[in-house]
């Protein structure tokens, strides 16, 4: 009898060490196989640069990553970024079958960055003709951080962003993109050049700024808003407000700005003077 109770032990020790190991080579497995997945998803802006930290495989099938990082390639410049803590609400299985699916993620930032960076969540419907939907929540963001999404536009800015965006796509509707950003005193740096977007407002005596744009210089702002909302493929409404003390300029702005392209989202978060107004 004793015999058989030791059998059995050792039986069921077995299986458990076993069924451990199958577990976390599925971790592994699963790591491997999504950061695959994901480096083919992303190779034309991202290269094959993912790299997966920390994938872990719940006994619900929830899927979680620690950390996440790769480098984002556009024709202005290369961006090396981390997410953290990002966690697939829904069992893996729901992506598999193309069931709607929310993916949670805190600490989009810089690499290296300590600031809280951007958190938020994304909303993905795969089934019939699918679906993006994308909130998120800029906790801390410094634009001197982020210039080398575009070197030579961002180059000696700076100022803490805080604020919200929201982004949804649909083959069914138009696509909705909302964006509330606000930069507090003690404010930052900003190219001069910016103030191209908004030269047809500025008043006519002042000549300053003018001559700043000419010679390439930074402006020195204390504080500033920006809010925009997508009307139609190719339009922004846009509401702006800076406060410019070296300039005795406090300006607020309403005012729709025509993009180039309806692939020209991205020019917006550049605060630059890549954004081309046109009188309707």
């Amino acid at each position: 009898m004793k015999t058989g109770i030791k059998i059995a032990f050792i039986f069921l020790l077995l299986i458990s060490t076993t069924a451990i190991l199958i577990w976390f080579n599925l971790s592994a497995i699963l790591e491997k196989q999504l950061e695959a997945a994901l480096n083919k998803a992303t190779q034309k802006n991202l290269r094959g640069s993912l790299d997966l930290e920390g994938v872990e495989l719940s006994p619900d099938f929830r899927a979680s990553i620690h950390k996440l990082t790769g480098t984002w390639h556009t024709d202005e410049g290369v961006f090396s970024f981390e997410i953290h803590n990002l966690l697939l609400k829904n069992p893996v299985t729901d992506l598999i079958f193309r069931k709607p699916s929310e993916i949670d993620f805190e600490h989009f930032r810089p690499r290296g960055s300590v600031h809280e960076g951007v958190t938020g969540k994304v909303l993905l419907n795969q089934s019939g003709p699918g679906s993006f939907e994308l909130n998120a929540d800029l906790v801390e963001l410094y634009l001197e951080e982020i210039t080398d999404l575009d070197s030579v536009n961002l180059r000696n800015t700076s100022g803490r962003l805080a604020g919200s965006l929201t982004f949804k796509a649909s083959a069914e509707r138009p696509q909705e993109f909302k964006f509330k950003v606000k930069v507090v005193e003690p404010g930052g740096q900003v190219q001069a050049k910016f103030f191209n977007l908004i030269l047809p407002y500025l008043p006519l005596a002042d000549q300053k700024i003018l001559v700043s744009i000419q010679e390439g210089k930074t402006v020195s702002y204390q504080e500033a808003d920006i809010w925009a909302e997508l009307e139609g493929p190719k339009a922004i409404k846009l509401l702006l407000h800076i406060k410019v003390p070296d300039y005795n300029l406090n300006l607020n702005l309403n005012m729709k700005v025509r993009l180039e392209s309806e692939d020209s989202l991205m020019e917006l978060a550049r605060l630059s003077g890549l954004l081309k107004v046109k009188n309707s």
